[in-house]
């Protein structure tokens, strides 16, 4: 294999490790994948990008293809990086689409936007002091709202891709715990949860940084005042 056809194929892998073509609503996209470790609510986030947009940030990157002999010279064929990538045979791509599908098994060309929970099930744990946080500060001893708190938590986590119908709302002084179990939960949760303390971030015009969240926590991102 000449140098440039390795070349090549390690530039290609590098970039499938977070870039990814994709088909979103019948349209190609290039899917960016952000690590946890750069965003601000350390989750893995997705980007859908058109290809002439990315190809506008590799403006003035290029790297070679081929190359053409012409008797005793050759010249090396130069193109764009994300052309290159794009056309190779080993780029990573999802024909079927992006699929949020929690303990599904999808065709080899879909992908599946479930990362999983980000803590594994342990058997034996010690939780009488998030159980007593949840029963004597939440829910004041009060066994029907104590039966309801569980069966909404035990309802969002069997079923992630459903909506749960309806919000848990806290109401009380400050530091009295009422963010404990939402910060609780969030890391269970991990990439599939975000912590919101401004309303525009749940309620306004861009939510792009909602898709594949299924707990939100929202705090004290709301008063009494707001329509």
């Amino acid at each position: 294999m000449a140098h440039w056809e390795i070349e090549l194929n390690e530039f290609v892998m590098d970039l499938n490790k977070t870039h990814a073509q994709v088909m979103i609503g019948g349209k190609h996209r290039i899917m960016r994948t952000v690590s946890a470790d750069v965003h601000q609510d350390s989750r893995i986030s997705y980007e859908f990008i058109s290809q002439d947009e990315l190809k506008k940030f590799y403006a003035n990157d290029q790297i070679q293809v081929g190359e053409k002999i012409n008797g005793n010279s050759t010249t090396p064929i130069m193109k764009n990086k994300i052309i290159a990538w794009s056309e190779h045979k080993n780029c990573r791509s999802y024909r079927g689409g992006v699929f949020f599908a929690p303990g599904k098994e999808l065709p080899l060309d879909c992908y599946n936007s479930w990362q999983g929970f980000a803590v594994e099930p342990s058997e034996g744990a010690n939780i009488a002091i998030v159980k007593n946080h949840i029963e004597q500060v939440i829910c004041a001893g009060d066994s029907a709202l104590i039966e309801y708190f569980y069966d909404w938590l035990a309802y969002t986590m069997q079923h992630p891709d459903r909506p749960a119908g309806s919000a848990l709302v806290l109401r009380g002084e400050k530091g009295t715990g009422k963010g404990t179990i939402g910060h609780f939960l969030r890391r269970i949760w991990g990439n599939h949860a975000i912590h919101i303390s401004n309303a525009s971030h749940f309620v306004g015009k861009f939510n792009a940084h909602l898709s594949n969240i299924c707990f939100l926590f929202a705090d004290e991102a709301f008063y009494s005042g707001d329509k």
